[in-house]
């Protein structure tokens, strides 16, 4: 029988609800260094950007009493769990070593036991679910899957079941997909949940993979950012080499060069840029990107004009 990662007793998260130390500063918006970058702009770049035909049906969990554009981040020693509502900074958890979040749903793991938690915002309680994983993913439906030794499951709400054997790696995302790589050669599937073909491959080994909102796979390889067609092994490029790639509702890539920021526009199939360089950037549902940095966390105007706001102090990541 598949090996679940569900223990019966573990320590807990301290989720006493109380301000947070690291509330929320105010400061002039930082305004944007535009800078043209060529080696992420695909010389051959198509009108369109086909998205491949969806066949995941994976049951949904159930949806929290909270918007899927919240922001949560780790205090920068991880010694609290904060949440941003868009406006103000709440402190709804203690020490953690990893937060996971997506479709409103937010995860954490124990810093000492590893075990993960789940937090169920009408009673401001987290729960234990599961005990240690070596990876783990949430898709923009709240679906959490884990990967161990045993293989890869995902939760339920409440057990563990396993669809798949060991994996390298996992990415999920948009459309509530799911993809993981091979162990020995690092070849991609995708999470069908059909009963005779689960997992369908669609390439082979590359260097980083990420999902967007809309269904559409991204990865990298040495000869640039390339998107996956709907039709296993057919690719096709969209930029040049990146330093990082984030998911999201649209795809966020930095220069490897500056490490300045740029999303890709699917409709347009064209760069924007979007600012200077950051830790770590991450994108609500509703399309507000965030920025971190070591002066705090900003926020990217919606007024088109490239500025960024300070809404946050610093943290030591991002999860929305």
């Amino acid at each position: 029988m598949s090996r679940r990662l569900f223990v019966s007793a573990a320590v807990a998260l301290a989720a006493a609800l109380v301000l947070p130390t690291q509330g929320v500063a105010t400061a002039a918006p930082e305004q944007k260094a535009p800078r043209s970058l060529s080696e992420i702009v695909s010389p051959r770049s198509p009108n369109t950007l086909p998205k491949h035909a969806r066949t995941n049906t994976r049951a949904r969990a159930a949806a929290a009493a909270v918007t899927e554009n919240t922001l949560y981040a780790l205090s920068p020693n991880r010694d609290a769990v904060l949440m941003y509502d868009g406006t103000s900074w709440t402190q709804i958890g203690g020490a953690a070593a990893q937060i996971y979040a997506g479709g409103g749903q937010v995860f954490a793991t124990n810093p000492t036991t590893g075990s993960i938690f789940y937090y169920e915002h009408e009673t401001t309680t987290w729960h234990l679910i599961g005990g240690p994983g070596d990876q783990f993913v949430v898709d923009d439906a709240g679906i959490l899957t884990g990967r161990s030794a045993g293989g890869v499951f995902e939760w339920w709400g409440t057990e563990w079941r396993k669809i798949g054997g060991p994996a390298r790696s996992l990415i999920a995302g948009g459309e509530g997909l799911l993809a993981a790589t091979n162990t020995t050669n690092g070849d991609v599937y995708i999470y069908t949940a059909e009963p005779a073909n689960p997992w369908q491959k669609i390439g082979g080994a590359g260097q980083d993979f990420v999902i967007t909102a809309p269904g559409y796979i991204f990865g990298q390889s040495t000869g640039g950012i390339f998107t996956w067609t709907g039709t296993s092994w057919d690719w096709i490029q969209v930029g040049g080499p990146a330093g990082k790639m984030y998911g999201g509702p649209y795809l966020v890539a930095t220069a490897p060069s500056n490490g300045n920021a740029f999303r890709f526009l699917e409709d347009q199939f064209r760069w924007e840029s979007v600012g200077g360089a950051g830790d770590q950037f991450a994108a609500a549902n509703d399309g507000t990107l965030y920025r971190l940095n070591s002066t705090g966390v900003y926020r990217l105007s919606s007024s088109g004009d490239g500025s960024w706001a300070r809404v946050g102090d610093p943290a030591s990541t991002l999860a929305v």
